[in-house]
């Protein structure tokens, strides 16, 4: 009959060999006595504990793996806060002058009758470029609030524009998402899977007296330990998830604030149009000197004249009509002069801050690429672990089943050498019992014969002959 190997965790029929250690069990033999079974027992080699050496090898190495995916992880996070913070920094203290720059370039094309373009002309585009989704409709209205005229109407605009720029930026619940996620518990999963396998419909208590058992116990805890080093790993890799997440909103909703403050205060009520010559001339009017240096001028014009009996003569009023006229051209190129200046140096700030957006996006492109390489070479790592693991518990089995097969055979093969050294031994007493019967019968066929001759002899004789120890029936 063929064998039926039991395990050594603690199943009914299996037998432990004392001196052969933990791994070597006896396999149940076939046969009707206790005799033949024992003869037909066989060493057999149970390969359950490297196997499970090999799975915790492999689920610890993963978890390794994991871990140190987490930790570089937390690290990128960390860095692209501190490449934010400083691009932050940096774009801060060049803003100022960026937007001066700006506001100068708009007088500019003001005071030259021009259309002056709009501080927040380009903030549809800011919007897109922070990359938050469904802001198309919110583009479109930031867009075409620029064409208001009516001063109530682009005031409306703008409190409708805030308030959906605030709605977009809506702080990312980190702890509350962390909070959501449940961390395995090695007990419960345990509980579990005895629910699932060994007694599913019994009472609690129940479970846990199969769960306090030797064998099922074992094999529950082992299988739940197993679960719980799977559900970890996925449990860490969710919150690794979730702080990428919270960094990306972190720099989505800093991006989002700069841009509601910025147009909270540079989107104004009044339209931007170009100046009227009498604006032109009240503005040349209003900078700092001028009026000082028009009524010190115009004096010394008018005291020169009546010096000479000609302050109100045509020549005077020309010289001061000239005066007038030569002031206000030098203070008008003075006065763009000094815009020039100012939107010159503000759009060296600007391209600053266009390269500081640039590097900051080219950083934390860097860092990306970098944790999506790491997170693709961890999970190459697990998988090469797992398919190494696989084929040593492979390799095992199929060197565990031919040891096995070999210690039947050479069991079996014994048996053989016993029953044919009893049948030889057998065959030999027989041989020497028929030797000895033949020998009997030659004897007594001898006997037979002298006491025929005997009894010839007598009764030819007339004598009556016995031999010793011979009883005739």
């Amino acid at each position: 009959m063929a064998s039926t190997t039991q395990s050594a965790s603690g199943l009914a029929g299996s037998t432990n060999v004392a001196n052969a250690g933990p791994n070597l069990v006896y396999s149940q033999g076939g046969g009707k006595t206790k005799e033949a079974k024992a003869l037909n027992s066989a060493i057999q080699i149970n390969p359950n504990n490297m196997v499970d050496l090999l799975k915790s090898g492999q689920q610890a190495q993963q978890q390794y793996y994991q871990q140190g995916l987490q930790y570089y992880t937390q690290a990128v996070n960390t860095a692209s806060q501190q490449i934010q913070q400083s691009y932050n920094t940096a774009n801060a203290t060049l803003q100022p002058i960026s937007i001066a720059g700006q506001q100068a370039m708009a007088e500019q094309m003001k005071m030259l009758g021009l259309q002056p373009i709009s501080l927040t002309s380009s903030y549809a585009n800011r919007l897109n470029g922070i990359g938050v989704s469904n802001t198309t409709d919110l583009q479109n209205q930031i867009q075409s609030a620029e064409n208001l005229t009516d001063p109530a109407a682009r005031a409306a605009a703008k409190q409708d524009i805030i308030s959906k720029l605030n709605t977009l930026n809506t702080p990312f619940d980190l702890a509350g998402k962390k909070a959501a996620l449940v961390a395995p518990d090695e007990h419960q999963l345990a509980l579990q899977n005895v629910r699932n396998q060994y007694n599913a419909g019994q009472p609690f208590s129940q479970e846990e007296a199969y769960l306090s058992d030797k064998n099922i116990g074992f094999t529950a805890r082992r299988d739940a330990a197993a679960s719980a080093v799977s559900m970890k790993q996925d449990y860490n890799a969710k919150v690794a998830d979730l702080e990428t997440q919270n960094a990306a909103a972190t720099l989505t909703g800093n991006k989002l604030q700069g841009l509601t403050n910025d147009y909270n205060q540079f989107y104004s009520p009044e339209s931007q149009k170009a100046y009227t010559g009498e604006e032109v001339g009240a503005k040349l009017a209003s900078t700092p000197g001028y009026a000082n240096q028009l009524a010190s001028g115009t004096a010394a014009i008018a005291r020169r004249g009546a010096a000479v009996g000609m302050l109100n003569s045509g020549n005077t009023l020309a010289s001061l009509l000239e005066y007038g006229q030569g002031l206000a051209a030098n203070t008008f190129s003075q006065y763009m002069g000094n815009l020039n200046s100012i939107s010159g140096l503000g759009a060296q700030f600007t391209n600053s801050i266009a390269n500081n957006q640039v590097g900051e996006g080219a950083a934390q492109s860097s860092l990306a690429t970098g944790l999506g390489s790491a997170g693709a070479q961890t999970y190459n790592n697990i998988g090469n672990s797992i398919n190494s693991s696989n084929a040593a518990q492979a390799n095992l089995l199929q060197q565990t089943a031919q040891a096995n097969a070999a210690f039947q055979y050479n069991q079996k093969q014994a048996n053989l050498d016993r029953q044919q050294a009893a049948s030889n031994a057998a065959l030999g007493a027989t041989a020497g019992i028929m030797n000895a019967g033949t020998n009997a019968a030659a004897w007594g066929y001898n006997v037979y014969q002298n006491q025929q001759q005997a009894n010839s002899f007598a009764a030819n004789s007339g004598a009556s002959f016995r031999p010793s120890g011979y009883w005739q029936v």
